[in-house]
């Protein structure tokens, strides 16, 4: 065997369990969390069902956006207890070993311990597959194809995984210059600035798309995808990334305030700021894509499909169409079907107004000229329930104009010269019919009410159509009371007609998997950051045992100490996320701006995600001050 590789193994017993089992499992989860999103595009969309590569692409690139924490987790794990680690190396080279020698042992250490945990997760994946068909296929059916990869592709995720912690384990090797500076525990390890070039990249990206996103995605959809996803994955690369850097400058003002607690939380971060501020980074890239996916699901549930779905499945106003029994042989309803369905309907609770549809058009008025009309046929009772109207006449005919409409809305149809109006109802012969004053309809009440304006622009009285003797097309039902009243309504009808298929349910149901499809994605983001917090912050405590030891045999107060490590701990956590909110707020503008969709995550979802972090971190904080109060022994006293 190696020298080098026989040195690497060596170092992975001389880390401890702690270590080993904390880079195990990170990499055992980047190979889950890698492997279920390289299989689920295929599963839901397979090859050969005839599906769009871009459906592929699309939950493909959402579940790789997903894996950004999974990977802070893995680069975390391959750090934690690392300066001890690191000044070993320093040591290997001292007495002679070269720069490459030190890389290639690192690299061996973080490598064999992450081929441990990839293989697990490898063998978890294959033996969960088939547990995972069996659950969805039970329940929600999402998947067409069974949960399943290649062995190649099985084999070049856990080399990708262990290829990245190996090559992060061998990082500060890589970058070491001096072996007796890097060997002294005293040296300022600063970070570089060119961190900042990470967010910088994904600014320039998303910042592109916020300015010229519509015409971007006009011209070349292909490059708008590619911004608005690579600058995604390089922001939530980039908090993590960045974070010592704004947490090192911060330190300054630390250090200046003359505070004892501040100063020794300024020269704590100084001495680790990688190792300080890797508490808090998955913290902060969970934030990010939480922020991110509560943009996309509020512009799904902002649209007036879902609005209106949902008020009429819960206690709003809703349409309840009923058609005959059977079309084929009963096109129309006839007016006696028509009074004896509104008979069946009389005093059924929730039910407001039951009246005839019918297939009705202005004659000579042709769509391919762009010409479009839509008669309500009814009273002006009938016609309130549909619309906030005013200037209705029973008994007369009207144009219905509109006010209050917004300046997006385009162009409406207007009313002719003509006092009269050509109508020809189906199956019978075309009737002339008077008009008299025009009504308006409001269409911001209508819309408060409805979600949707009515596209009614004349209304015709009733008695038209019977003296004409045009059957009803459909009944139309007003009805609040969301699904009870609408089982109601079937429960009470005829022989002779039947309720029409409902596509509020479906519009829901869609919106209710993005929502599950968010969720999921959230607290895969949050699962994962409180796995590498509860990682990092407890190795962080175990690291800091000799210093704080240090620290108490000088005579510093435990007030002061506590009042230190919380600040070490809480000023990282600022800048990280003051940063992930920033990016986080870039990333929905220029999500907006290439989908079209409204920018819905304002000031308030953003300090709210800012608040809810700052606070989730304040108690990690806490959480470590059991750690700073040591009973002093010689073992924490010695220097290794």
């Amino acid at each position: 065997m190696s020298p080098h590789l026989l040195l690497g193994w060596r170092l992975v017993r001389a880390g401890g369990w702690t270590r080993a089992l904390s880079v195990a499992i990170g990499a055992l989860v980047a190979t889950v969390f890698a492997m279920v999103a390289l299989a689920i595009p295929t599963a839901v969309y397979p090859p050969d069902a005839g599906i769009l590569d871009i459906w592929q692409a699309n939950v493909t690139a959402a579940l790789l956006f997903a894996l950004a924490p999974a990977a802070v987790l893995l680069v975390t794990t391959t750090r934690i207890s690392s300066a001890i680690r690191d000044r070993r190396l320093e040591s290997l080279r001292l007495i002679g070993l070269s720069r490459g020698g030190a890389t290639t042992v690192a690299a061996t250490e973080s490598g064999t311990l992450a081929g441990a945990g990839a293989v697990a997760g490898s063998v978890m994946f294959v033996a969960l597959g088939p547990v995972a068909d069996r659950i969805v296929a039970a329940g929600p059916a999402w998947f067409a194809a069974p949960l399943h990869l290649d062995t190649v592709v099985l084999l070049a995720a856990v080399l990708g995984v262990v290829a990245v912690s190996a090559a992060i384990g061998a990082a500060p090797m890589m970058r070491s210059h001096s072996p007796l500076q890097g060997r002294s525990p005293a040296t300022r390890r600063r970070p570089t600035r060119w961190r900042l070039a990470v967010p910088g990249v994904a600014t320039a990206m998303l910042g592109t798309l916020v300015v010229r996103g519509e015409a971007i995605i006009a011209a070349q959809p292909d490059a708008g995808i590619t911004l608005l996803v690579g600058g995604a994955v390089l922001a939530a690369v980039g908090v993590a990334v960045a974070t010592p850097v704004l947490a090192d400058w911060s330190t300054a003002l630390l250090v200046r305030s003359g505070s004892v607690p501040a100063v020794l939380a300024g020269r704590g971060i100084q001495a680790e700021p990688l190792a300080t501020t890797r508490i808090v980074a998955g913290l902060a890239v969970a934030l990010l894509l939480v922020l991110g996916g509560n943009a996309v699901l509020l512009a799904f549930e902002s649209t007036p499909q879902y609005r209106s779905a949902l008020q009429a499945l819960t206690t709003g106003p809703q349409s309840i169409r009923l058609h005959p029994e059977d079309p084929r042989t009963t096109p129309l309803l006839s007016l006696d079907d028509v009074a004896a369905i509104q008979g069946s309907l009389d005093g059924v609770p929730g039910v407001e107004q039951v009246f005839p549809s019918y297939d009705v058009e202005a004659v000579g008025c042709d769509p391919m000229d762009g010409c479009f009309t839509r008669p309500f046929v009814g009273t002006c009772d009938q016609l309130a329930a549909v619309m906030a109207v005013t200037g209705c006449v029973d008994g007369q005919a009207g144009y219905i104009g509109a006010a209050n409409v917004p300046d997006d809305w385009g162009s409406l149809p207007e009313r002719g010269a003509s006092d009269r109006l050509e109508l020809r109802f189906a199956g019978v012969p075309p009737v002339s019919v008077p008009l008299g004053p025009d009504l308006t309809q409001d269409w911001a009440a209508t819309e408060e009410r409805w979600v949707y304006p009515a596209g009614h622009d004349y209304v015709i009285p009733p008695d038209v159509a019977a003296q004409a003797g045009a059957g009803a097309l459909f009944v139309t039902v007003i009805a609040e009371g969301g699904t009870e009243v609408r089982d109601r309504v079937a429960a009470a009808l005829p022989s002779l007609a039947q309720p029409e298929e409902y596509w509020n349910d479906s519009e829901v149901a869609a919106v209710g998997r993005v929502r599950l499809v968010i969720y999921t994605l959230s607290s895969m983001a949050i699962g994962t950051a409180l796995l590498g917090l509860a990682l990092t912050a407890f190795d962080h405590a175990r690291e800091r045992r000799r210093t704080v030891a240090r620290q108490v045999a000088a005579g510093v107060p435990p007030r002061t100490l506590y009042a230190g490590q919380v600040l070490q701990v809480f000023t990282p956590l600022l800048a990280a996320v003051a940063l992930s909110t920033a990016l986080g707020w870039l990333l929905v503008r220029a999500w907006s701006a290439a989908s079209g969709w409204p920018a819905l995550t304002d000031g308030s979802t953003l300090a709210l995600a800012a608040t809810v972090t700052i606070v989730g971190g304040a108690l990690v904080a806490l959480l470590t001050i059991p750690a700073v109060r040591t009973r002093l022994t010689p073992e924490l006293l010695r220097r290794e």
